[in-house]
């Protein structure tokens, strides 16, 4: 037993971490304070998709964020990623630290778009 003040801690396991983030992801994804944010955001993932090599969520957030459009918790476009991912659209090539000062430059993925084509 790991004791914290005299207090015993749970320590969180990967698979409760990853099920914790993914429950996150989702109730953010579907709160109703998050539903403009999260259409503008599907929008601007589709236009970095289609003509950008390489981008993060900061990207997309400040997409949003110059458009006027902010989200009370930006982890509702978590999952926006996670689908392109998995339909094959991006895939994640690498991590750097966010320049946002919310995050205290915590690390992010950067993702690698696999629909980008340098037109002639």
């Amino acid at each position: 037993m790991i004791l914290s003040k005299g207090r015993p801690i749970t320590l969180m396991t990967e698979q409760t971490g990853t099920q914790l983030r993914d429950q996150g992801m989702e109730q953010s994804a579907a709160s109703e304070e998050n539903a403009k944010a999260r259409a503008v955001a599907e929008q601007a993932l589709e236009v970095l998709i289609k003509t950008t090599p390489e981008f993060t969520a900061s990207n997309v957030i400040e997409a949003c964020t110059e458009l006027g459009v902010e989200a009370k918790d930006w982890r509702c476009i978590g999952s926006m990623f996670a689908k392109a991912a998995r339909d094959g659209r991006i895939r994640a090539i690498g991590l750097e630290n966010s320049r946002r000062k919310s995050r205290h430059a915590g690390d992010q993925k950067i993702w690698e778009s696999l629909e980008y084509q340098l037109w002639d």
